[in-house]
């Protein structure tokens, strides 16, 4: 099933609330666009610019190291949140260090504690 496929049978079952979408079935330009801005509350909410890092902040991480933690963890950010989660808590107070500079060991502790 394409992902044209999937749009129709969702707004057809689903029919969100987004008036710019209106009734008539979208092209591929107006369905990218849509992809792309689809979770933009979500992003504004937590002050983040990714899709990845709103993913981070769900998590618990720190609106200032989602971003960066994001595009080190991009191949481990398509895995289930608990498996996310599992990943971050598995990862060692260097890993942390190399991504977010010398304040990646003050994030992991405050994390640890409040997340695990």
């Amino acid at each position: 099933m394409t992902q044209r496929n999937l749009f129709e049978l969702a707004y057809k079952t689903i029919k969100p609330p987004v008036s710019c979408l209106g009734l008539k079935l979208v092209d591929g330009a107006e369905l990218n666009r849509f992809l792309q801005v689809r979770n933009l509350p979500a992003q504004v909410f937590y002050g983040v610019n990714s899709d990845e890092a709103v993913t981070l902040r769900l998590l618990g991480i720190p609106r200032t190291a989602a971003p960066k933690l994001a595009t080190h963890l991009q191949r481990n950010l398509n895995q289930s949140l608990p498996a996310i989660h599992q990943h971050l808590a598995t990862m060692h107070e260097q890993d942390w260090k190399t991504v977010l500079g010398d304040s990646g060991s003050t994030y992991h502790k405050v994390w640890k504690l409040l997340e695990c």
